[in-house]
């Protein structure tokens, strides 16, 4: 709980920034809340530690993958001045946004309820929505953040309506009391447990960038500001796999081999089609773009993998991605 407080005052402290004229010193406040968060954040080790009435864990999954995105996000905001210099007037705002991103990162990783799941997923597509469009002077900015907006609630559609219906069929939103449920009723005969369930999985491999669920990643990718594209493509993505990851793994192993071969099938696809097609990319940010959905592809088989295994081949390859 610490470290999302830590994220909120760091946030609310750059957005009266601009008003009360510290606004050139808001790169500072930043950095310090942030590393103010890996430090709370790594006092949860091995601790286990459950906070807003068991809805969500600090656990060492959610350490873990929140330290990644705090790092991340905490290097990306001190190349932010670098890369942006024209828009140093919307420096305290822009940052806030960034914070409040890293906020929805922390919890998307953190959720044992599905509504936590949902409410970390809308308050890191909602920054990420703004920052697409930061340049709005320029048409490809614009573009960027209207498509990002359309398809992003198209597939917020998705991971609701599943919602909805994984609570029809269990009656909770507990991760514990959906796996239990699931342990001892989901059989292959429950098809509104087994729609909630696809629909859960379309939404998220729109999130993940996975074919084919892609359309929107090249587009956006090149039309949103570089280092915004960066912070889309490693916390964003980051984020949203190790939600996924902790949503299939703990609640639907028995349904796995409902779910697996799309899995399999969704995998091999975004593999081929993020590869094949980067090679035909004349503009760099595409190509990075596509090469990032080719990522998705190879984490996803992680899924696949027992849970021990998986969950350490998807930080390992986060890391290593994130830092490339």
């Amino acid at each position: 709980m610490n470290v999302i407080v830590a994220l909120t005052v760091t946030g609310m402290l750059n957005l009266f920034g601009s008003i009360y004229k510290y606004g050139k010193i808001t790169t500072l406040i930043s950095a310090i809340g942030i590393i103010a968060a890996l430090v709370f954040n790594t006092l949860y080790w091995n601790t286990s530690h459950p906070f807003f009435h068991h809805m969500m864990v600090e656990d060492n999954y959610a350490v873990a993958f929140s330290a990644v995105c705090l790092a991340l996000g905490g290097i990306l905001i001190l190349f932010y001045n670098r890369f942006m210099k024209e828009h140093d007037h919307y420096l305290s705002e822009v940052l806030t946004i960034i914070v409040f991103a890293l906020a929805g990162a922390v919890v998307m990783v953190s959720y044992t309820n599905l509504l936590m799941l949902f409410l970390g997923v809308e308050i890191l597509s909602l920054s990420f929505y703004i920052l697409a469009g930061l340049k709005k002077k320029e048409l490809a900015s614009n573009e960027a953040a209207m498509k990002y907006f359309l398809m992003g609630s198209f597939s917020t559609g998705f991971l609701l309506f599943g919602i909805a219906l994984i609570y029809g069929a269990t009656a909770s939103f507990d991760l514990s009391a959906i796996a239990s449920f699931v342990k001892t009723n989901g059989t292959a005969t429950n098809y509104i447990l087994l729609s909630g369930v696809l629909m859960l999985l379309v939404g998220l491999l729109f999130k993940v960038a996975a074919a084919p669920f892609h359309f929107w990643t090249p587009d956006v990718y090149e039309g949103a500001p570089t280092i915004v594209t960066a912070f889309f493509a490693t916390v964003g993505k980051i984020a949203s796999f190790a939600a996924f990851y902790r949503l299939f793994s703990f609640c639907f192993t028995p349904l796995s081999d409902e779910w697996s071969m799309v899995i399999w099938a969704v995998a091999i696809i975004t593999m081929f089609v993020g590869n094949i097609t980067a090679l035909q990319q004349k503009s760099l940010k595409r190509m990075l773009a596509f090469s990032s959905i080719a990522h998705a592809g190879y984490m996803l088989l992680a899924l696949l993998s027992p849970a021990y295994i998986g969950a350490g081949a998807i930080l390992f390859y986060s890391l290593a991605y994130g830092i490339s």
